[in-house]
């Protein structure tokens, strides 16, 4: 073996601390305040959240109901104490009617994107909601993703919402305001492509059912994106929403928006809730799964720096 000179050797050392800063570099950023997380979070932070028959264990639950106020619009409210899921008498399909789930696991939206995948069926006149950005509660900070169906027909409705403070003051932040109102911001409504040569009264119209299934992208902050199929169609729903801390004034329609985002408290922990009313609202398949952001930095452009690899570590 050739024998190393002074000046190859001192280069060999220039090179491995020039590394090692870069390296070091790469670490205080991701300890930084921006990105304050330890190896347990990291780790704990890639979940896979389904909702089934042999996994209700790992949710709680409640009565629930939504009502038509005076307003004539849907208010939903948790009207029990929360306590050991349901037990579903079938296995291919979990009736939640009048139920609310909560999943008992976090979702820590500082360092993952959430993708939400569902199929569900909504018979008669029935409403199935997804609340995201929750602990347990309505609040400001809740966003809401409601589909709702009318009696008799194969019209459903896809709404975006959130909850409102029902007091007078836009930039009153006393938490002991705990009064909201549900607010719906956009609503379309889900179409079909049918084939030709399709009968008219299918098995849905006959059931007075809809079946429907949805994809929803959340990135943790403002944007929410949707899509939804109906009846085995391929035609694509999409609704985007981008939401903000927004809080209710004198007027119901007239709605002030404050410069704050609700997703810039520090903590961005949050859980999934998911509950049906009306008539039967039926899950199939329910499931969130966790990717980590682009924009985390990854030890030597390592994307798989997160997980178990062997070309990095985490201090």
């Amino acid at each position: 073996m050739k024998d190393l000179d002074s000046e190859e050797l001192y280069q060999i050392i220039r090179n491995q601390i020039k590394y090692e800063k870069e390296n070091c570099k790469k670490f205080k950023k991701l300890l930084s305040q921006d990105y304050t997380y330890t190896q347990e979070d990291i780790y704990c932070a890639k979940k896979f959240i389904s909702f089934e028959y042999n996994k209700l264990s790992e949710w709680v639950s409640s009565t629930f109901e939504s009502n038509l106020n005076e307003k004539n619009i849907l208010s939903p409210e948790i009207t029990g104490k929360w306590g050991t899921a349901v037990k579903s008498q079938r296995r291919t399909s979990i009736d939640i009617s009048n139920l609310i789930y909560l999943s008992n696991e976090d979702i820590n939206y500082k360092i993952v994107n959430n993708t939400l995948k569902s199929t569900f069926i909504l018979k008669g006149e029935s409403e199935f909601w997804i609340f995201l950005h929750s602990k347990g509660n309505f609040n400001d900070e809740t966003i809401v993703i409601l589909f709702s169906k009318i009696e008799f027909s194969e019209t459903v409705f896809m709404s975006l919402g959130l909850f409102v403070k029902s007091n007078n003051n836009i930039y009153d932040d006393n938490e002991n305001n705990n009064e909201y109102t549900f607010r719906v911001l956009k609503t379309i409504q889900l179409v079909r492509s049918y084939n030709i040569n399709e009968n008219k009264y299918n098995k849905y119209e006959s059931s007075d059912s809809c079946m429907i299934k949805i994809v929803v992208i959340d990135e943790g902050n403002e944007n929410i994106k949707v899509s939804a199929w109906i009846n085995d169609g391929d035609a694509e729903n999409k609704l985007f929403g981008n939401f903000y801390k927004q809080v209710i004034v004198k007027n119901y329609d007239n709605i002030g928006v404050k410069a704050s985002s609700t997703f810039e408290f520090d903590n961005k922990c949050y859980k999934i809730m998911i509950a049906g009313s009306g008539q039967q609202c039926k899950i199939t398949q329910f499931c969130c799964e966790t990717n980590f952001k682009d924009n985390l930095d990854y030890i030597d452009g390592c994307k798989q720096g997160f997980n178990s690899c062997n070309c990095c570590f985490i201090i």
